[in-house]
């Protein structure tokens, strides 16, 4: 990341979302995939649950216990979030890697899906989100 510029944006700004990234604006419709996104790297190197994040983004109430990093939930429960959160996040990288070649390969490198989520930069320190 040598040369970069690490302070980066993701911000929402009603039915859109402006990115900024390695000194680069890209502008997206609002979409559950960029919603995630957005949780997951404002929470670097946390993993956090696929059920949390959907829950979270469908502004439905989450139980007791089910916060970010929990392993609750019935396991089809847990199977369906992991599913829709993996492919509305697969559909958002594609869409940013279309309009923001740089913040596409990145995000393909660092971000991981599946029943648990995680943004992981090469560095914690590399790369810092702000709103």
């Amino acid at each position: 990341m040598t040369g970069r510029d690490n302070r980066h944006i993701i911000r929402r700004e009603r039915e859109s979302w402006t990115i900024v990234f390695d000194g680069v604006d890209c502008r997206l419709c609002d979409a559950l995939g960029i919603q995630h996104l957005a949780y997951l790297l404002r929470h670097p190197c946390e993993e956090v649950s696929s059920l949390f994040l959907e829950l979270q983004v469908a502004n439905r109430e989450i139980p007791t216990g089910a916060g970010p990093h929990a392993r609750v939930g019935c396991h089809d429960a847990r199977e369906r979030a992991r599913v829709n959160v993996t492919r509305a996040i697969d559909g958002a990288l594609r869409l940013i890697a279309d309009r923001h070649r740089t913040l596409g390969e990145h995000l393909r490198a660092t971000i991981r899906t599946g029943t648990f989520c995680k943004y992981v930069p090469d560095s914690p320190l590399s790369v810092s989100w702000m709103e």
